[in-house]
């Protein structure tokens, strides 16, 4: 089967139409239904039941969707993997936030090189609703994710617990003012967030979260919510505080891990992220990092 057909019939699923699959693909429609036709002449079945606009997947598809998810991924992976060095035994694609990337995944890198040194890494940096449909796709090996709730496969491992606090220029504020600025952390945060704050269905201001952001509140005068673990590296040198009375959002960091990875390597590579996940081994771990 030409792996093609099995994008195009992915691509169709998780866009909802052949139009906006197309597109994804940077193909003409037309070519992605004869790619589509000559999937079904294969299989002897049909794969989509067209009502309206919208294709639904008929049984068979149902069926053969993890399937085709797979023939994606075993050919992704085989062409990345003919082509390492002799030296380099696998390659692995990690799918992170940008806090956590920072934060968490590169100050781990001065140890997974060391102690797997025979493993190609490739990152890959994105919100968490991407990295979820990526790992799904098949297209990463494992992802680090403040949302784990968005994955229903792979194996998860428990990082560290914390909590999204609000922070501002006014430490006495009991809930976002006009300065706030609403962050987006994910599914899980805005959904939380709403239970809090359900007034604030529509901020005047929204942006995607990273570390960076911090930097515009503070020149702004503005408030938002972070993680407590970044606020706490960094408020010393910040002109502003937490908001002591404002709500609390608990959330938990993972490690979600493809389950044909090595047992192995996923045991070494639970170790250092745990490991690092300790805000005392972070700082230091970040430094070798950016020496080595």
């Amino acid at each position: 089967m030409d792996i093609e057909f099995a994008r195009a019939f992915v691509a169709i699923v998780e866009t909802g139409s052949f139009r906006k699959a197309a597109a994804r693909l940077n193909l003409e429609e037309a070519t992605v239904r004869d790619q589509i036709a000559a999937m079904e002449r294969l299989l002897g079945k049909q794969i989509f039941k067209e009502n309206g606009s919208a294709p639904n997947l008929t049984s068979a598809g149902r069926h053969f969707l993890p399937h085709a998810r797979a023939l994606i991924r075993t050919w992704t992976k085989a062409k990345l993997e003919v082509a390492l060095p002799e030296d380099i035994e696998v390659a692995l694609e990690i799918g992170t936030t940008s806090y956590l990337w920072e934060h968490l995944l590169l100050p781990s890198f001065f140890r997974i090189r060391k102690e797997l040194p025979k493993i190609a890494i490739k990152t890959i940096v994105g919100t968490p609703e991407m990295l979820a449909q990526q790992f799904k796709f098949g297209s990463l090996d494992a992802v680090i994710t403040h949302d784990a709730s968005l994955f229903d496969v792979g194996e998860r491992a428990h990082l560290f617990r914390d909590e999204y606090v609000l922070v501002g220029h006014d430490k006495k504020q009991s809930s976002p003012d006009n300065s706030y600025v609403f962050l987006d952390w994910g599914p899980q945060f805005r959904a939380e967030h709403l239970l809090y704050f359900p007034h604030l269905v529509t901020p005047n201001l929204q942006l995607d979260a990273s570390p960076a952001v911090v930097d515009y509140v503070e020149d702004v005068g503005a408030s938002g919510y972070f993680p407590h673990r970044l606020i706490c590296e960094d408020l010393s040198d910040l002109e502003f505080d937490v908001v002591t009375d404002a709500p609390r959002i608990p959330y938990s960091a993972y490690a979600i891990f493809d389950r044909e990875m090595s047992q192995n390597v996923m045991a070494v590579l639970k170790a250092i992220l745990t490991e690092t996940s300790n805000p005392a081994v972070t700082a230091i771990q970040r430094k070798m990092t950016l020496v080595h």
